[in-house]
């Protein structure tokens, strides 16, 4: 029983120092700039026309950003976004997004 003392206090240590180094390295992602990311995704609407549905916030998100360097373009763009939102014709999505993308 004695002999056992040792190797659970040893275990115990090890399990809370830790086993290895802390050798963590972090990835640091860029994040394209919101334009891009708008302009993309008006880019895939205008091909595809499909209905934005919940997509619409995130494009609203991109065009909030937006506004932090260029407040002009995104008070034009935002009522945009809000007719995208409700539109279900894909001609009109395609059109309206066409649009926006000759604003950016």
């Amino acid at each position: 029983m004695r002999f056992l003392k040792p190797i659970v206090l040893g275990m115990a240590l090890l399990g809370v120092s830790g086993c290895g180094g802390t050798d963590e390295t972090s990835t640091k992602v860029a994040v394209p700039p919101a334009i891009e990311l708008l302009k993309s995704a008006l880019n895939d609407l205008a091909s595809k026309g499909e209905p934005v549905g919940s997509g619409g916030l995130l494009l609203q998100q991109y065009v909030d950003k937006i506004a932090t360097e260029d407040a002009a373009k995104a008070k034009s763009l935002s009522p945009m976004v809000d007719t995208l939102m409700t539109l279900k014709d894909p001609a009109k999505i395609k059109a309206t997004a066409n649009e926006m993308l000759k604003l950016l």
